[in-house]
């Protein structure tokens, strides 16, 4: 179960999220995480409030339509940046706490490709197969969060994508 679509979060917002993460937050107030070799990736969690609401409501009608679930939530989002040499290996998104599930659903967004970007493609494993979708700027696709996943290391240019989990 995979859902891509051309347009979910309005490309109006999406560039204001854009130039609200690089003209007011800049680079320097994302981390580097290396955790282990698994990951290895920038990340910026701050972002403006008002910006988060609307990305919020965006994601969760398109979630709520396609996975026929009309109480889904957004309750986690990351603004991730993939430079020459980052990745992010095979694994799951779903996360359980005491028998409660927290994240249901994987949302991702591209945001952002260079023109030199080569590499950093997003894998999914379905069934036992391994769909490598092609996600164009402003497109989003959603699955399961149980589903492993991972991103091939970049090889040129910047990726960048927002990641939000809904329950």
């Amino acid at each position: 179960m995979l859902y891509h679509s051309d347009q979910v979060i309005g490309k109006m917002l999406l560039n204001e999220l854009w130039r609200h993460r690089h003209e007011v937050m800049g680079l320097e107030k994302a981390d580097t995480l290396a955790i282990d070799n698994y990951r290895n990736s920038l990340v910026a969690r701050e972002i403006d409030h008002r910006l988060y609401s609307e990305i919020c409501e965006d994601l969760q009608t398109a979630a709520r339509k396609f996975f026929n679930e009309p109480e889904l939530l957004v309750n986690q989002f990351d603004y991730l940046i993939y430079l020459k040499g980052m990745y992010f290996k095979r694994h799951s998104d779903d996360v359980v706490v005491d028998g409660k599930q927290y994240r249901k659903y994987t949302s991702i967004t591209m945001m952002y490709k260079s023109d030199d970007f080569k590499g950093g493609q997003l894998n999914i494993e379905i069934d036992g197969k391994v769909v490598t979708p092609t996600i164009k700027k402003g497109q989003t696709i959603m699955f399961p969060s149980e589903y492993m996943h991972w991103v091939d290391p970049v090889e040129s240019g910047r990726r960048e994508v927002l990641v939000a989990w809904l329950n």
